[in-house]
C-alpha cells in the first residue's frame, strides 16, 4: 500500500472528542479534525506541516523534519506522492 492510500486510509478511521467524547470530522484540506458537538479542534501530522508552511514558506524538508520530529524520508515520500507541496521542497538533496 502506498503513502497516499495509507493516509486516506488514516482519515477514514472514526475519531472520538477527548473532550466531550463525540465523534469528530474531518477536513482533509486542513488536516483538522473537529468535534461536530464541542467544536474542539486537533490537527494531525498534515494539519501541523500545512499550518508550519503557511507561516514559514521557506522551510526546507531538513528544517521541518527537525521541527515536527518527523523523520525526514517520511516528508520526502509525501512530496513524491503529492501529500506536501513547497517550492522549497525541490532544493532537496
Amino acid at each position: 500500500m502506498d503513502e497516499l492510500s495509507r493516509l486516506i486510509r488514516a482519515k477514514n478511521n472514526i475519531r472520538f472528542c477527548s473532550e466531550c467524547g463525540t465523534q469528530m470530522g474531518y477536513s482533509a484540506v486542513h488536516g483538522i479534525f473537529t468535534c461536530k458537538n464541542c467544536g474542539a479542534a486537533y490537527k494531525d501530522i498534515y494539519g501541523h506541516m500545512k499550518e508550519l508552511l503557511e507561516e514559514t514558506p521557506t522551510l526546507s524538508l531538513a528544517e521541518m523534519s527537525m521541527i515536527l520530529n518527523v523523520p525526514l524520508r517520511q516528508l520526502r515520500q509525501y512530496v513524491r506522492n503529492g501529500i506536501l507541496e513547497n517550492p522549497n521542497m525541490d532544493q532537496e538533496p
